[in-house]
């Protein structure tokens, strides 16, 4: 197949950062050129650079380009760098990205959102959705240290426009902030491993067991992030090492490797336990839990390590679980666990531009109706994204929508959801006298100049949020686990549409297979 052209020939394009390594020292690149060159990054504290590494033979993505990858180690931690990336003679313009802080007990924050693939190729976009780019706008305002994408990121993964219009779309924002995905049902072709093109356009940790980038885990901080793939490793016979069940095995190792580490969150893109998938007429509205096939192999797993949190996507609205863990009954089933302590908290954030379930009006299509036996605590059919704060033995959880949603962009942004876990105090993270501005300023600055923000930042929001009413059970290691959580507001704009318009979205739905 050939390339696609984009413009002007040979200016390297769609720059992304990878968490490749330890992120207070190293940082993955990659880049696409759409011809076979050397590749190279000049890089240093300032826009004079100083330093150049020069990357290995390219990929060529079918349809897509030609991606370089390197990762650039030995750097400060919390330091803001310049970099930019060519051939050696044409570069792409200047750009920065910090490290991680390298005091383990500062102040951070993560975005999670998902399912921001097109409907209908809409609004000149060949495969993430018109509103993908004001939502990823959104996101990125909140200042995180990286987001992690739950899957479907475009319609149709075996087309090269479709990449072409991520990578094009995501840009501005990846070359400064990594993006994790996850890989979703829409993002596969018929391809698997390194041929397929999810597997080029991203530069991603390999995992030791298939040794591809399907599923990967990254540390940062205190935290131990695990990506799992529930689309290309389903359940198959005993012998077969692409299976949810070598897939969960793992993870139990990644999950004793990294047992020091305060915060365990995994993400993968079909839901364990969700609240949706009926059908009308034989048309299937949302998906129904485990519809992977893989929980019973996948819950024992997060019970044994006290996993903190599972965001998944594939269902096209927002949800957040009261703590839950495998059921002693059913094994591929969840039961309410009581409290943070004994359970996993899910959370469905698939509200990143694909269109939302948001017809709470109308009874029959309410996927927001019902607790799903109690388990279900907080749920919303609008657009939307979570920001999650961390800072050392404290998480809060805040969920916003978006300005735009399915069929307008005017909407006011607002709190749908917030989630804390306190757990017990990190005798290394007691509050210390300060130690003035060092190279930890230096990344907050950079972040600051980066964008501006009417978001708090880590520290204050997880100050604000301790504020609120939250009981408190017992935990581990002798201490407490405090929770607590609140349904802030109605999703916006909810109830505005004639039953028409809905019927009109449903006909031009029937017929095209929007799950596979």
């Amino acid at each position: 197949m050939a390339l696609i052209g984009r413009g002007a020939a040979a200016a390297p394009s769609q720059l992304k950062l990878s968490l490749i390594g330890d992120p207070r020292t190293s940082i993955g690149i990659s880049w696409t050129t759409l011809g076979d060159s050397t590749g190279v990054v000049q890089y240093g504290r300032s826009s004079a650079y100083g330093q150049q590494q020069t990357a290995g033979a390219a990929q060529l993505v079918d349809g897509v380009g030609y991606v370089h990858e390197l990762v650039l180690s030995g750097l400060a931690p919390g330091t803001a760098y310049h970099y930019r990336v060519g051939d050696g003679t044409t570069f792409s313009e200047d750009t920065q990205f910090s490290t991680a802080p390298g005091d383990p007990c500062a102040a951070w924050r993560f975005v999670a959102l998902g399912d921001d693939r097109t409907q209908f190729g809409e609004g000149g976009h060949a495969g993430v959705s018109k509103n993908f780019p004001s939502i990823l706008e959104e996101a990125t305002a909140a200042l995180p240290a990286f987001m992690i994408n739950t899957g479907d990121l475009v319609h149709d993964g075996a087309v090269p426009e479709q990449w072409i219009d991520y990578l094009d779309t995501t840009d501005p924002v990846a070359r400064r902030i990594p993006i994790l995905p996850a890989l979703g049902n829409h993002d596969d072709d018929s391809v698997t491993g390194d041929g397929a093109r999810y597997n080029g356009v991203f530069q991603l940790p390999r995992n030791e067991v298939t040794h591809t980038e399907d599923y990967y885990a990254v540390r940062y901080l205190n935290a131990v992030f695990a990506v799992l793939s529930t689309q290309t490793y389903l359940d198959g016979t005993a012998a077969d090492r692409r299976t949810m069940a070598a897939q969960a095995a793992w993870l139990d190792e990644v999950l004793t490797e990294h047992a020091d580490a305060t915060w365990k969150i995994v993400a993968f893109h079909h839901p364990s336990v969700t609240g949706g998938g009926f059908t009308i007429a034989g048309y299937g509205i949302g998906h129904p839990g485990n519809e992977f096939g893989g929980n019973e192999a996948l819950l024992p797993v997060l019970d044994r390590h006290h996993v903190d949190l599972v965001l998944v996507g594939h269902n096209h609205w927002y949800e957040r679980f009261v703590p839950v863990r495998q059921s002693s009954e059913v094994p591929d089933e969840v039961m309410v666990a009581g409290d943070a302590s004994a359970g996993t908290v899910h959370i469905t954030t698939g509200g990143a531009g694909a269109y939302t379930m948001e017809f709470d009006w109308i009874p029959f299509l309410d996927v927001c109706d019902g607790d799903v036996g109690g388990s279900r605590a907080v749920c919303s059919g609008a657009h939307h994204y979570v920001v999650v704060d961390i800072v050392a033995n404290q998480l809060a959880l805040t969920t916003w929508t978006t300005r735009c949603q399915n069929f307008n962009c005017d909407a006011q942004p607002a709190v749908i959801d917030t989630y804390q876990i306190i757990k017990p105090a990190i005798p290394a993270c007691q509050p210390r006298p300060d130690a003035g501005a060092g190279a930890d300023g230096a990344a907050d600055a950079a972040h600051k100049d980066r964008a501006t923000s009417d978001r708090p930042d880590a520290a204050t929001a997880i100050e604000a949020s301790s504020g609120s009413d939250a009981w408190t059970v017992g935990g581990d290691n002798g201490g407490d686990v405090v929770q607590e959580g609140c349904h802030c507001a109605a999703a916006p704009g909810v109830g505005t549409w004639a039953l028409g318009t809905l019927m009109l979205l449903l006909l031009r739905r029937i017929g095209r297979r929007v799950r596979r």
